[in-house]
């Protein structure tokens, strides 16, 4: 992926309450650090956001432009999100 597309991506991540007794506080907290190490910080914005309407299947989290929704995420996951999204 081109350095100026890799600019434009977003990850949100919902951080309602059904989401946060989920765990979305820990994946937001592994999402930090991988993109840290990956020195992704820089281009990848991330979003604490509402409710994203995935209530019961939270924590929930969204990349973008790519609009892709992942739900019942863990922190273990997130690795693996990063690379398939930005690579």
């Amino acid at each position: 992926m081109s350095k100026s597309k890799c600019s434009a991506i977003q990850i949100k991540i919902c951080q309602k309450s059904s989401c946060r007794k989920r765990g979305s506080k820990a994946v937001c907290k592994a999402l930090t650090t991988s993109l840290k190490q990956a020195g992704l910080k820089k281009k990848v914005t991330l979003q604490e956001t509402g409710c994203m309407g995935k209530c019961k299947s939270g924590p929930h989290l969204a990349v973008l432009p790519d609009k892709t929704r992942y739900t019942q995420v863990h922190p273990k996951q997130v690795a693996d999100i990063i690379q398939k999204h930005i690579g």
